[in-house]
């Protein structure tokens, strides 16, 4: 038989004359029919399967093949049967990732080409070329089979960088706890609790294609600093997805109210040294001066202890200057302190004597202030004596 086609082994029964009859030749037309041969193709396919994955998990069944044709296939009379690159076929899977094609496909070459498959994976970028050779006359079906590495579809994959770093802080800490958590675009769970290293920086290779969400973690080496927020980011394949995460000092206000004994007006301008060191070690030192309403308000110091000492100045004169106070400086919060200076005061003794130097007893003295203000009337005792204890400066 012809190449292509398969031998007929079907018997074909014929009569050659009838009983009594005689004739030179005897001539009977027969018919055979031979098939063209046959090819049985199936494939298999692999995914990789997640962790975790649900027992109804199937990445099969967004899987679309198509069946292509290398050449121009060329008819028996010369036409042109089917051109280069005809799609011939769609196929798709079974939950077991098996399929079977159904053309009816003439001896020639093709090629398999995927052209979707499920989110998260990456789609096949090959050709998977075969043949269909002549088995032989004596074969009715050439059976191919489509399978191996070429037809595995890896899952999608990216990496994620974590920088961490610190107002105030050059040096990068180690061992900062983060927790890494999200779902991937293949719908897993993803759950990851890390620290940073040396650099201060946490690098996650390998991790599924999707949206995570990053929390930083409360511990020892955080304390004086705002913990971040949890920050979101999405994964993409074959990149590294990167964060900055900076703390920020935790601060607070300090707030100074000055007050004079005697005095209902504010004065502007006493001045005040304002020292401290914060939980982290940042020394403070300023001076600083109340304004019209006899305050200082320091906004955002860092968390820590304070001193507030008073310093000199004419404006002060006649009052005694206030001790040092120590303050506590708490995160959002505002801290004060109320100075209130003291009159400074001293005691008056007066002696009243005649002409001859005796002293004189009854005598009644008028005291007032440098402003003209009377204080009192006082009379001398029997020693001629007037003794005015506490009087303001």
């Amino acid at each position: 038989v012809p190449e292509g086609v398969v031998i007929s082994r079907e018997p074909q029964h014929i009569t050659l004359g009838l009983d009594g009859e005689v004739t030179e030749i005897i001539s009977h037309m027969i018919s055979i029919d031979n098939q063209r041969q046959k090819a049985e193709i199936d494939l298999t396919k692999i995914c990789e399967i997640p962790e975790d994955a649900s027992e109804n998990f199937n990445p099969y069944a967004d899987i679309l093949f198509g069946v292509y044709a290398i050449a121009d296939i060329w008819a028996t009379d010369g036409s042109l049967a089917i051109p280069k690159d005809a799609l011939l076929e769609l196929v798709t899977l079974k939950e077991d990732g098996t399929a079977a094609l159904t053309s009816d496909l003439p001896i020639s070459s093709y090629y398999l080409k995927e052209l979707t498959c499920m989110d998260g994976y990456e789609l096949m970028k090959d050709k998977l070329e075969f043949t269909f050779d002549y088995q032989g006359a004596d074969t009715e079906k050439a059976v191919i089979h489509l399978e191996g590495p070429e037809l595995e579809n890896k899952l999608q994959r990216g990496s994620l960088k974590i920088s961490k770093t610190f107002e105030g802080r050059e040096i990068p800490l180690e061992g900062v706890p983060f927790r890494i958590t999200g779902t991937t675009t293949v719908g897993t769970e993803v759950v990851i609790d890390t620290y940073t290293d040396g650099n201060g920086e946490i690098l996650l290779d390998n991790l599924l294609v999707g949206n995570y969400r990053v929390l930083e973690l409360e511990c020892d080496l955080t304390e004086g600093y705002v913990l971040s927020e949890e920050q979101s980011v999405e994964v993409a394949p074959n990149q590294i997805a990167e964060l900055k995460i900076h703390n920020s000092l935790e601060r607070g206000d300090l707030r100074i109210t000055k007050t004079f004994e005697g005095r209902d007006n504010p004065i502007a301008g006493i001045p005040f040294r304002v020292t401290g060191t914060s939980l982290l070690g940042i020394e403070y030192d300023e001076i600083l001066k109340t304004d019209e309403n006899g305050v200082i308000l320091i906004e955002g110091l860092p968390v820590g202890e304070y001193h507030i000492q008073e310093m000199e100045s004419e404006l002060s004169e006649g009052y005694l200057l206030s001790e040092e106070q120590t303050v506590q400086v708490a995160y959002k919060t505002t801290a004060e302190a109320s100075v209130e200076n003291k009159r400074i005061r001293g005691h008056v003794r007066l002696m009243k004597t005649g002409d001859g130097g005796e002293r004189l007893a009854g005598a009644v003295f008028e005291l007032y202030s440098p402003e003209g203000e009377l204080l009192g009337e006082y009379t001398t005792d029997e020693n001629g004596k007037i003794f005015v204890e506490d009087l303001p400066y």
